[in-house]
């Protein structure tokens, strides 16, 4: 029997890659093949565009210390110094080039990356723009608003999250780099991931403003999570609470630095879920593992329920827990398609475009090895 993780994964990439492709042709024959019923919808006006709306997390708070608050370059986009020039080729060329003496401490990035050169010498600072933390980051010890050096962030990283074992004698943190071009506008942000001898990985994520280095989002993940990025600056990943209790997440930065969320979704299998009880009332007995499978979605504002069950139930036993658990817990569930649906109209309706949602990893390139 295929378990439900696997077979979670194989009709997750299958309806994503079919609902994407198809979805212009599922909107001129809207109704066509699937469930008639009068769904919520989740939709919101365009995302990506070239401006930074004065809502935006970056002009939310004035920089501290090494930013003026007079100095307009931090809230009015990207300096047009930093546009590519006729040498844009060679220098995208070096941005993948593997870095010499990448253990040295004298290590330089590559031409197309040398904006963010000063905040690895200890030359400048980063800004931390509102909205820049994970949730779960919110008490690492940065503040937004506030500008750090690279020497302080290792500092908070060694100190917030500890060593795997207090007694290892390798207090060395390894610092990896990626070029990113967010928005598929040629110009580059950087992201670098610090890891060491302990649970932890902690990866940040860059962008120049002006003379600015900012700090757009970061994230952490941990021996039972994982989170990928790709060079657009989507990011896709998920995690364990427990055996039956898995989470799945999809966002992307946008090019004035913000992040939008495009899919949170957590899967509860079996006695995880509360509708596990619902179905023991439907069958009359305990059903056998790996029976059930709940989803809950978020998109945008609105959050979907959908199921699948991996065991044989007649058709008025499925109306009965579908009744029982709408009547007891207050849960309508959706065709799991339909909810792809969703999530691919608000793709769209954000002006995402699908090569930016591409899942491959971003090469990452040692820079320095940082002593305790």
């Amino acid at each position: 029997m295929t378990s439900l993780r696997e077979g979670y994964l194989m009709k997750h990439l299958c309806i994503k890659s079919l609902t994407l492709g198809l979805f212009g042709c599922l909107l001129l024959i809207a109704g066509c093949g699937k469930d008639t019923k009068d769904y919520p919808k989740a939709v919101e006006p365009e995302f990506f565009d070239s401006q930074i709306p004065p809502d935006s997390p970056t002009a939310s708070a004035p920089p501290k210390d090494g930013a003026a608050a007079s100095d307009p370059a931090i809230f009015s986009g990207l300096d047009a110094s930093l546009k590519p020039d006729a040498s844009s080729e060679t220098a995208s060329s070096s941005a993948t080039a593997k870095p010499q003496n990448s253990s040295d401490t004298s290590a330089r990035l590559p031409e197309a990356l040398s904006m963010y050169q000063g905040f690895f010498d200890g030359t400048e600072q980063v800004y931390v723009q509102a909205g820049a933390l994970s949730d779960y980051l919110e008490d690492v010890g940065l503040e937004e608003g506030s500008e750090y050096s690279l020497e302080a962030i290792l500092q908070i990283f060694r100190s917030h999250w500890g060593w795997r074992n207090e007694a290892t004698e390798d207090r060395s943190i390894t610092i990896e780099y990626a070029a990113l071009d967010i928005g598929d506008d040629g110009i580059p942000e950087l992201a670098i991931a610090l890891s060491g001898d302990m649970e932890f990985e902690w990866t940040l994520l860059l962008r120049r403003e002006g003379n600015h280095t900012i700090l757009s989002y970061s994230f952490a993940t941990w021996s039972r999570s994982e989170t990928s990025l790709n060079t657009y600056g989507f990011m896709w990943g998920g995690g364990s609470s427990g055996a039956g209790d898995h989470s799945y997440e999809e966002m992307i930065i946008c090019n004035d630095g913000r992040v939008l969320v495009l899919e949170r979704s957590n899967y509860l299998w079996d006695s995880f879920s509360s509708e596990w009880s619902l179905l023991y009332e439907v069958v009359g007995q305990e059903p056998p593992s790996e029976s059930l499978e709940v989803v809950y979605t978020t998109i945008g504002d609105e959050t979907y329920a959908s199921y699948d069950l991996y065991m044989e139930l007649s058709s008025e036993e499925i109306e009965r827990f579908e009744t029982l658990c709408l009547e007891q817990n207050g849960v309508d569930f959706v065709p799991y398609e339909y909810v792809e649906e969703q999530k691919a109209a608000y793709i769209i309706q954000h002006g995402i475009l699908e090569k930016w949602m591409e899942k491959d990893e971003v090469d990452w390139q040692p820079w320095k090895t940082a002593e305790s």
